[in-house]
């Protein structure tokens, strides 16, 4: 499958943007663009930030532009409860334009719970009724898949696709760094920041780091002395720390992927998670670690033992292959080929 017209939106101006959906969607759009299909995201940015996703093989463009011009042959929509994507869904429904949505893991019932109210309101008169116009839907791991269904009924076509993760950088420096890290929103009660407190506290011969910002109104737990609470870490300084870790823990109380997860997997870094998480089965098939966040007396022992095998802190290859093989651009993009081809089969 080739020439495709693609649009793309929610991937932001920038491949580095903060937001993971967004760094997803620029690798996914980069490797379709490699194969020759013509990929447009639906996004204002300045002049060089247009030239660089020129180079890319990506057009930047206004919807208002994109609209004005010559029709896609698939529109895909990433994430949930933006509005303007309600106007993008009705104007591919009128010009007989084929639609995905993509939620990325933005119909978990946990996170619908949060603003319940206003969220149950748009879902009923605008979210829902999108997803079920769709000619299909993605979902980031299986377990996504159910909750794709709770929200847009059976009928709606889902598929598993994983989000694209470009490789890691093949020479990062190994620096001083906490035996055990996490990277992302201090969202205490999503992320398990309370657990991973609870954790550090009976652990008092390792040292924590938590990298990340705080998420507006949080008030944080109190963590013992042998946590440390940094700012957030982008670009080089991101891989090294994932990559000097002795491993990788995050004790979410609900997660569909988990980015620095498969980021620290990608280095050889062995991921700890908590077994509520979508990505639990597949952290434990690669040899990483799946605990019980609310039983740190099941736990402690099985952390300090990795934590102690991981002296001199090799990478794992069997970890990094295994991640690689799931979030590879050429492996995800060779899945969404399979759902754009359902989709314009479809009579």
């Amino acid at each position: 499958m080739s020439d495709l017209n693609i649009w793309h939106h929610a991937a932001g101006p920038t491949p580095d943007a903060v937001n993971g959906v967004a760094q997803t969607v620029w690798a996914l759009g980069a490797e379709q663009a490699r194969r020759g299909h013509r990929v447009v995201f639906l996004a204002d940015g300045s002049k060089r930030q247009i030239t660089d996703a020129e180079a890319m093989g990506i057009r930047l463009l206004p919807i208002e532009s994109a609209m004005a011009g010559p029709r896609p042959d698939i529109l895909h929509l990433h994430s949930v409860f933006i509005p303007v994507q309600a106007k993008l869904a009705m104007w591919a429904k009128r010009h007989s334009v084929p639609y995905i949505v993509s939620p990325h893991g933005a119909v978990a019932p946990q996170t619908l719970g949060r603003g319940k109210l206003k969220k149950s309101v748009y879902s009923a008169l605008i979210e829902r009724p999108r997803f079920r116009h769709a000619a299909a839907a993605t979902a980031v791991l299986d377990a996504e898949l159910q909750e794709i269904r709770d929200f847009a009924g059976d009928r709606l076509p889902a598929f598993s696709v994983s989000n694209a993760l470009n490789p890691a950088p093949t020479d990062m420096p190994l620096i001083d760094c906490e035996d055990v890290v996490f990277l992302g929103r201090l969202d205490v009660e999503q992320k398990g920041l309370d657990r991973l407190a609870t954790f550090a506290e009976a652990m008092p011969d390792l040292t924590f780091g938590i990298y990340g910002p705080a998420r507006t109104g949080t008030s944080l737990p109190a963590f013992p002395s042998n946590v440390t609470l940094h700012e957030p870490v982008w670009g080089e300084r991101k891989w090294s720390v994932l990559r000097s870790a002795a491993v990788y823990m995050q004790l979410a109380r609900w997660e569909a992927f988990g980015l620095s997860i498969f980021e620290a997997a990608l280095v050889g870094t062995p991921p700890v998670v908590s077994q509520e998480m979508h990505v639990a089965p597949l952290v434990e098939h690669w040899g990483g670690l799946v605990i019980d966040g609310d039983r740190p007396a099941d736990g402690v022992g099985k952390l300090r033992s990795l934590v102690r095998s991981r002296i001199g802190r090799t990478p794992l290859p069997e970890i990094a292959l295994a991640a690689a093989a799931l979030v590879h651009p050429g492996t995800v993009a060779d899945r969404v080929d399979g759902v754009y081809d359902f989709v314009l089969r479809r009579p």
